[in-house]
């Protein structure tokens, strides 16, 4: 659920810069910076909570 909070509140933050200073919204580059910070949390998690990980596949 952090990471779900932390995807929109990365996506909504974006759009908020974008409109400041472009003047309009870019969807495409705030998902995909949205995306990134997600992807880039996840990956750390694997590696900071390692026994939870190999719990869920063993």
């Amino acid at each position: 659920m952090k990471l779900l909070v932390i995807l929109f509140g990365t996506f909504i933050l974006a759009l908020l810069g974008t409109m400041l200073f472009q003047g309009k919204p870019d969807l495409l580059f705030s998902g995909n910076l949205g995306m990134a910070v997600f992807i880039i949390f996840t990956g750390f998690s694997h590696f900071k909570f390692q026994k939870g990980m190999a719990m869920m596949i063993s």
